[in-house]
């Protein structure tokens, strides 16, 4: 009985360790695409274009201090391209502020960082986003404010 019992011991401890390593590899992994999708984006080229704001949503995270603030913006050779103001970090009043200060119809210059193979790695418009950074919109009204985040 009672080597029965530890092998039944040392199988569970295999099993949990297996277990372990297994997610700590998934955890990894996860980490390393996220850092090369920065890498990718901060050593792409940057780019200014004239824009309109065509529209801008909420995307939910798993907690309040985990969403992202989309725009969208239609460019002038008719493209839209929708650009994530993530309010997390140390400027979160600043991106709070870019966010809430434009509205629908704003014109403007609106500079951004975007990865080279954006198509190949987002199909979906509605993701490629993630592959690409705001860097700063000024807008063309009266109003000469500047948002700018880094």
């Amino acid at each position: 009985m009672t080597d029965r019992a530890n092998r039944t011991n040392i199988t569970n401890g295999l099993f949990l360790i297996v277990l372990f390593l297994f997610f700590g590899v998934c955890i990894i992994l996860a980490l390393i695409a996220t850092i090369q999708n920065f890498k990718d984006v901060a050593n792409s080229f940057e780019q200014r274009e004239q824009a309109i704001v065509i529209g801008k949503r909420k995307v939910l995270g798993s907690g309040a201090s985990h969403s992202k603030y989309v725009v969208a913006f239609e460019l002038s050779d008719g493209s839209a391209k929708e650009i994530c103001v993530n309010i997390e970090g140390s400027n979160d009043k600043e991106r709070r502020s870019f966010y809430d200060s434009i509205h629908m119809g704003d014109t403007g210059t609106l500079t951004y960082r975007e990865m080279e193979d954006i198509e190949k790695k987002y199909k979906e418009e509605s993701r490629r986003w993630y592959g690409r950074r705001f860097i700063n919109f000024e807008k063309d009204s009266l109003d000469t404010n500047s948002y700018e985040l880094h």
